[in-house]
């Protein structure tokens, strides 16, 4: 998703019917619309035996829900329609995926209390496939590609409503946009799949460095391996220079990834329903140089407390995406997305049996030595999956980091789908950005279950939630207009710059909108949020514009009967565009989202 500043929006006027809203000096109250926002949080629980088969048939009453550390009740509960019956039991456990490891939990059928909740539109189930060309080798992509166009062989009896197809390269682009068709999620897939990946790069720069430290000579003394201000000074720096580069390129590349993906993620949060996206990658290497690193001190070992080696070897462990990843799994909760990476390459071993073979052999130069020892593997083993394992954790998914498992990966990401229970429980005193831990227990601590749940989630307020629907709208075409909300292009004139100017207006019901009754005046506050984006993908950030209603009392009753109208400004490149626009009413909490199209070669004048 491109970034694109260019969408600049233009206060014209306000008209409101009547010509009501706000005109005369007198300031709103902001007192009236003082408030304490309550939600309801609602989490997702996946509760599973050792066998991974999932625990079906439990109440409210077999759960403890701890909020910050502190229990609360349950206010809300439903049961996934493959929670009611009698879990079957395998005769042998198969192989699992590797799961975000913490015993837990387990889940319960749905009390006549609880039975409207939550409301159809949130019980829908929506699943993005993500293939990062970028972080693949041909031969890992092939492998889960397979396993993917499996998974789709049972499309018909799938629980998910649509599915959307990301592939990332340089950008992270929309290949399919949301369908339920499974053949076009194959097309997209076929087409994703004629594109070079460049995993394969990022391990031959690995190895050309790996060969570099294999290969130094040492110089000697009667001691044994020294260094002299020589050639082998020399190498060391050259080499350790060669293993910054790599760290600061790959840092890079990974890092750009994750906020891609981020990004992507948070305007998922106005889409309604469950989310799970699958993320297919040969793993995210959390810190890129630290094996490289280990490898080169185990080479040259009596330097490596040398200030200028010292610095930078610090600089190479300052290169770690581990930040990047918690803040990615944070917008995944925020966002009720589930999270199920997948990796043929993150749990594999990063050199050949013949690469062994040449570090072997390098012991015969001065100062050789198995300077890939199985130690470094582990660090590099553990550092490509422990992103990915974060990601699942941090999120109640799971990740399969060995291509055998994925067969049992994508059966479990159906199972969930199926089998599940959402706990809600009120959650008073709102505050922007804050993050709350949340911890689900089981009281019955003999059924040995295993419980995957988000682990935390962040405040956001209404705002921020209707700035969100105003970019899934856009984005994902989750468009809402409980408001009867309508918007209108009028005819653009090019500016010296080259920009087209397209006045837009909006009409909304005034009897749609909560009015708080005072001394003279009838009054209300709105606020509306913008978002375009281009033929290319471009998005603008969303901008915010506030409206203050206020109509006269004796004006009120008429008012009402007519429309609200406002009119801005978008000024655009020309070319055809996407705009979004929400209407929030504060007072009421409600957002009307719309999404149009809009081509400024129809809509342009001259100047």
């Amino acid at each position: 998703m491109k970034p694109d500043a260019r969408l600049i929006v233009l206060l014209l006027s306000l008209l409101l019917a009547l010509g009501a809203l706000a005109q005369d000096d007198e300031p709103i109250r902001s007192s009236l619309f003082d408030t304490e926002e309550v939600r309801v949080v609602s989490i997702d629980v996946f509760v599973t035996d050792k066998k991974g088969n999932p625990i079906r048939q439990l109440t409210p009453d077999d759960f403890v829900v701890l909020h910050d550390g502190v229990p609360v009740d349950i206010s809300n509960f439903y049961a996934g329609p493959g929670s009611e019956g009698a879990a079957a039991v395998p005769d042998e456990p198969a192989e699992m995926p590797i799961e975000a490891t913490d015993p837990a939990t387990a889940i319960a059928t749905t009390p006549d209390e609880f039975e409207s909740w939550p409301p159809v539109a949130e019980r829908a189930i929506n699943l993005v496939l993500l293939v990062d060309n970028l972080n693949l080798s041909p031969s890992n992509r092939k492998r889960v590609m397979k396993a993917v166009d499996e998974f789709l062989d049972n499309g018909e009896s799938s629980p998910w409503e649509k599915v959307l197809v990301l592939s990332h390269d340089s950008e992270l682009r929309v290949v399919q946009d949301w369908t339920s068709d499974v053949e076009k999620v194959r097309q997209a897939l076929d087409g994703i799949g004629k594109v070079s990946p460049r995993g394969t790069q990022r391990q031959m720069d690995l190895r050309r460095i790996l060969f570099e430290i294999q290969r130094a000579e040492l110089a000697e003394t009667g001691s044994g391996q020294t260094f002299s201000q020589d050639s082998s000074t020399e190498q060391a720096r050259a080499v350790l220079h060669s293993i910054e580069l790599y760290s600061r390129e790959q840092y890079q590349n990974s890092r750009s990834a994750v906020l891609r993906l981020a990004s992507f993620v948070q305007s998922m949060g106005g889409v309604p329903g469950r989310k799970a996206l699958v993320y297919a990658s040969d793993g995210l290497n959390a810190r890129p140089g630290e094996a490289l690193l280990d490898a080169w001190q185990r080479k040259f070992y009596s330097r490596e407390r040398e200030a200028g080696f010292v610095r930078g070897a610090t600089n190479i462990l300052a290169f770690d995406i581990s930040p990047d990843i918690e803040r990615l799994a944070e917008a995944a909760n925020a966002n009720r997305v589930t999270l199920y990476p997948v990796s043929a390459g993150a749990g594999r071993s990063t050199i050949t049996p013949a690469e062994r073979s040449m570090d072997r052999q390098s012991m015969t130069i001065r100062g050789g030595g198995l300077t890939w020892s199985n130690q470094t593997e582990a660090v590099q083993t553990s550092n490509n999956s422990s992103g990915l394992q974060l990601m699942a954790h941090a999120t109640g998914g799971l990740a399969a980091l060995r291509g055998g498992q994925f067969e049992r990966m994508f059966e479990r990401v159906r199972q969930d789908f199926e089998s599940f229970y959402s706990l809600g429980y009120r959650h008073p005193g709102v505050q922007p950005g804050k993050r709350h831990r949340v911890e689900i227990k089981l009281k019955d601590e003999n059924l040995k279950a295993r419980l995957r749940y988000r682990r935390n989630f962040s405040d956001r307020t209404r705002e921020q939630r209707a700035s969100d629907d105003t970019l899934a709208a856009l984005m994902h075409g989750a468009e809402d207009n409980p408001l009867d909300l309508s918007v209108h292009f009028e005819s653009g004139t090019e500016d010296d710059e080259g920009y087209i100017a397209v006045p837009v207006n909006l009409l909304f019901p005034l009897n749609n909108i909560v009015l708080v009754p005072g001394e003279k005046h009838h009054e209300g506050r709105l606020r509306i949020f913008i978002a375009t984006r281009n033929e290319d993908g471009g998005t603008s950030p969303v901008q915010r514009l506030d409206l203050p209603v206020r109509i006269a009392n004796d004006q009120f009753l008429d008012a009402i009967q007519r429309n609200g109208r406002h009119k801005f400004t978008l000024r655009i490149k020309p070319g055809p565009h996407e705009v979004a626009v929400g209407l929030w009413d504060e007072v009421g909490d409600v957002t009307s989202t719309v999404c149009s199209k809009l081509s400024t070669e129809e809509t342009s004048a001259t100047r």
